[in-house]
């Protein structure tokens, strides 16, 4: 049951408002439920076109019931816009038979639940009580709630250079110091994970912090594992000794990286290469899913393995991103390089970027615990990486 008193015991915040725009048929039935509750409720009928009703809407960070007609094509626009233009309201959408497709797409816009009709009084109350958590979090950290782009970096095999690929990203996405944006790397490798090590990071903060405090992970446990690097990143290291992987439960997952994203402007996700239920979770969490390879005949293979398997998985409305790294270009000289074409015809996907391989600049990055662009000769080889990273940003 939702109680003031619960979150002001824990996080020394009030209960924050729920406001509803909702037609007359269900408005009586959702002031049943929450009086049920401690939050206070202001229920805003709709009378005329949706896009009418939230014109103009202001308000300070709260929850936010919208009901939603799924026949009304137009109306996935309007919920999609204020998604965009109020990131830190807590938006919880009622609605018939939405299509699947519909459902990752206002997901990915902030939309924190999507709950179908008729409502069930405890799915409803399960919703409530995470977006009053959220908003309860966001004000804690700074006073206004942010839905972070979540991107997660998957190795089609080991060996492919996705870890620094990542770690490269979370630097550039993090900005200049003009324009900074808030990026959090979270290594998820539970048992051989090199963020912390590739980055020179000792005694920091690390995923199973977290994970031995499962009840009370929120934004004051989070931030207080982060570890800020000199770069402007934070980072979550993956264990120093081995976890087994099922030390993480999906509920776990899926908490780990709402808090991240509520706190943070870009959350990066290093995903390890193996597959659990709580991988799937992730990336069912994800804006954007890169798929990092290079051109062999076996990371081919494997890269288009993972490419069936999120297909296989109900992942397929993901947007995935297929990076060739160490990419040697063919001429006319060589034998022993696959041609791009052939390449995209095995995966069954288009080659979105090819990276060159620049393995003394990686190296020496990796080496000293700097970003590449920080190592000698690494600006063309960052600048390359920004662009990418910056062209996923700008495409999700």
């Amino acid at each position: 049951m939702l109680s003031t008193n619960k979150h002001a015991g824990r996080h020394d915040v009030a209960q924050p408002t729920m406001i509803g725009f909702l037609h007359k048929d269900i408005a009586s039935e959702v002031k049943g439920i929450v009086k049920k509750t401690d939050a206070t409720c202001d229920i805003r009928t709709i009378t005329g076109a949706l896009k009418e009703e939230l014109i103009g809407f202001r308000s300070d960070p709260c929850v936010v019931l919208l009901q939603m007609a799924a026949s009304e094509a137009d109306e996935f626009d309007v919920v999609e816009d204020f998604l965009n233009r109020n990131p830190h309201l807590s938006v919880i959408i009622v609605c018939d038979d939405v299509p699947f497709e519909q459902v990752r797409r206002l997901m990915r816009a902030g939309a924190l639940d999507i709950l179908p009709r008729p409502l069930k009084e405890d799915e409803f109350l399960v919703a409530l009580e995470a977006a009053f958590i959220r908003v309860s979090n966001a004000k804690i950290s700074g006073g206004t709630a942010r839905t972070g782009k979540v991107i997660t970096f998957m190795k089609a095999c080991g060996g492919v250079g996705g870890t620094t690929l990542a770690i490269q990203a979370a630097h550039a996405l993090s900005g200049t110091a003009k324009r900074r944006q808030k990026v959090c790397l979270i290594d998820f490798d539970l048992q051989f994970g090199n963020v912390a090590m590739y980055l020179d990071v000792v005694d920091g903060g690390e995923l199973s912090d977290l994970l031995r405090e499962p009840e009370i992970i929120d934004a004051t446990l989070f931030s207080s594992v982060a570890s800020s690097h000199p770069s402007g990143i934070d980072i979550i290291a993956a264990p120093q000794t081995v976890w087994s992987l099922d030390s993480i439960q999906v509920d776990q997952a899926q908490k780990i990286i709402e808090v991240a994203a509520q706190l943070y402007d870009y959350v990066i996700i290093d995903l390890p290469d193996y597959w659990t239920d709580w991988s799937k979770q992730i990336i069912d969490n994800a804006h954007a899913v890169v798929l990092v390879m290079q051109m062999t005949v076996a990371a081919v293979r494997h890269a288009r393995r993972r490419l069936d398997l999120l297909q296989a998985e109900g992942l397929g409305a993901v947007p995935v991103f297929v990076v060739a790294n160490r990419y040697k270009k063919p001429t006319v000289f060589t034998t022993d390089t696959i041609k791009q074409d052939e390449v995209e015809k095995a995966l069954g996907h288009q080659i979105d970027f090819a990276l060159p391989s620049n393995y003394k600049v990686v190296n020496e990055a990796q080496t000293q615990g700097i970003p590449i662009a920080e190592a000698e000769g690494g600006r063309k080889f960052a600048a390359d990486l920004s662009k990418v990273a910056e062209a996923i940003s700008a495409r999700i």
